[in-house]
């Protein structure tokens, strides 16, 4: 049976809260102006109907322009969006339809988008009563950044 929603707030509210629940962080989906919003619990199937298109760039996964339809559907689960439709990220110039959002265990702390075509790209996450995601390569920099300082400073004492 499905459980239907009408209006923006109590839209954003439930899907905030089923995001919370699934272990995903909410601002997967920073929506606007939602008119409606459907969930079936037995399949895990959401649907979801904003006034108009978004263009979002999200600072946790480096600032990526993530586009948003009108209409986006998906079965969430705890840790997983499958089947996505009406989400594209920006890649240089492209817009890439995303299919798969899926969190490792929290040991890993990495997000991983999946496109259709079976492209991925991970993120690693930190989670400390919010989402916060840094790039892969961003963080790899600053533990290479951090080694160095570390060595200079070693070899100044040495000295």
């Amino acid at each position: 049976m499905s459980t239907v929603y009408y209006g923006d707030a109590i839209c954003r509210e439930k899907m905030t809260s089923l995001m919370t629940e699934m272990g995903l962080p909410d601002w997967l989906m920073p929506l606007q102006d939602v008119q409606e919003f459907r969930y079936e619990k037995e399949t895990g199937y959401v649907w979801l109907k904003q006034r108009k298109k978004k263009v979002h760039k999200i600072e946790e996964i480096g600032g990526r322009l993530i586009s948003y339809d009108t209409v986006i559907t998906a079965y969430i689960e705890p840790k997983k969006i499958r089947k996505l439709t009406g989400v594209k990220a920006k890649e240089f110039i492209f817009w890439i339809t995303l299919d798969d959002i899926h969190i490792d265990t929290p040991s890993t702390g990495t997000i991983t988008l999946k496109t259709r075509s079976g492209i991925t790209k991970s993120f690693t996450a930190l989670y400390n009563n919010h989402w916060r995601v840094i790039d892969r390569c961003f963080l790899e920099q600053k533990v290479h950044n951090l080694y160095s300082l570390i060595s200079v400073e070693g070899t100044q004492l040495a000295q």
